[in-house]
């Protein structure tokens, strides 16, 4: 006798207020262990301003902390945990990707876009600390997606260039499992139509 059943399932959630600072945040992502993000808060010259939010052993989070000095080079809106969860890597704000102690601390340039000639947008990892994968855009709007060892033994691979008609993509978010690329082709649709209008 075969039986057919629906299980159904109840998911409480709540909306809980992380942050409130006088600035807008951006592209907040979570560590590795799940205690923790991190985001880019508005521009404070020379660049963004990034920040920590840890959760503790009783489930509250504390007040953000700002870990990067706004007095050294900026950064941009892209920052992202590394794998091991030790580090980050960021989005310099003149568009390299750097990468810095996750407490805060000097940044050390991975990837300098006059290498590459065109800028750093969003960066993404898979389960290996060693690579990082990263999108660029050149001087005529068309994305590309790299990686690159976080050593800088060897320079940065370019994996795919979007120069296609139609293949392209507007948003700067993607992911990866070291195999595949995954990301958004941007769809316009621009058709024409004919109305025939009525007298009442």
């Amino acid at each position: 006798m075969l039986v057919s059943c629906n299980v159904r399932w109840i998911v409480r959630a709540s909306e809980r207020r992380l942050t409130d600072l006088p600035s807008q945040e951006y592209l907040p992502d979570w560590s590795p262990d799940g205690q923790r993000i991190v985001f880019a808060a508005s521009p404070a010259p020379p660049g963004f301003r990034a920040f920590v939010i840890a959760r503790g052993p009783d489930a509250t989070w504390a007040a953000p902390r700002r870990i990067n000095d706004t007095t050294q080079t900026g950064i941009g809106a892209t920052v992202r945990w590394t794998p091991d969860g030790r580090t980050l890597a960021l989005v310099t704000g003149d568009s390299s990707l750097a990468l810095m102690p996750a407490d805060g601390g000097a940044l050390r340039l991975v990837v300098d876009h006059k290498q590459l000639r065109e800028g750093i947008t969003f960066i993404n990892w898979t389960r290996d600390p060693t690579t990082v994968y990263f999108q660029t855009l050149d001087s005529t709007g068309v994305h590309s997606f790299w990686s690159a060892p976080t050593s800088g033994a060897t320079p940065p691979r370019r994996l795919l260039r979007l120069g296609e008609p139609g293949r392209r993509t507007r948003l700067i978010e993607f992911d990866t499992d070291g195999k595949n690329l995954f990301f958004t082709i941007e769809a316009d649709e621009a058709d024409i139509a004919v109305v025939s209008l009525k007298r009442p």
